[in-house]
């Protein structure tokens, strides 16, 4: 066995809240930034590493990160990010997570309108990829904004179209 080999398997040992695939890992430092997208909505998790719960639910998480990021119209609209409540207490405690796993959904900087509280809520539903697709396909709504973008190139296309030729002397 590889060195490199044995140190990828003692720290998957090691660190079992290390990621992998699409899920952001969130902390106090990019927690403002991920949440406050414009474009997309975030579904969290909130966990600790020593929760039964959290560690059945952490494939399933993974493979909803991975649906999501194969859906060529949801990845343009989600983020599936998770945080380590152990290690940042505050950001839980905030959004009013008292047991793991907490599963909220943050609306994008667009719609928070809809969601004066800044989430939509806690998912309170079954730990299972079905009803955790169907709750973000509910929730999840295309933004206006990139139909707005879209319409602004079409008619950026028109007005170039529409330009006289440039005179020949």
């Amino acid at each position: 066995m590889s060195v490199g080999l044995r140190v990828r398997l003692v720290l998957l040992l090691l660190l079992p809240s290390v990621s992998t695939g699409n899920v952001l890992n969130l902390a106090r430092s990019n927690f403002s930034d991920v949440v406050k997208d414009y474009n997309k909505d975030t579904f969290i998790k909130f966990y600790t590493p020593w929760c039964g719960h959290c560690k059945k639910l952490a494939p399933v998480w993974e493979k909803l990160s991975a649906v999501i990021g194969k859906d060529p119209r949801m990845k343009t609209q989600l983020k599936i990010a998770e945080v380590n409540a152990d290690e940042h207490k505050d950001l839980g405690t905030h959004y009013g997570v008292t047991s793991y796993p907490t599963l909220i959904l943050f609306p994008r900087m667009e719609r928070r309108a809809d969601a004066p509280s800044g989430v939509y809520g806690k998912y309170e539903g079954k730990r299972e990829l079905g009803p955790l697709l169907d709750f973000v396909k509910t929730h999840v709504k295309p933004s206006k904004t990139r139909r707005i973008h879209a319409m602004d190139l079409l008619a950026h296309e028109f007005y170039l179209a529409a330009e006289p030729a440039p005179r020949e002397e």
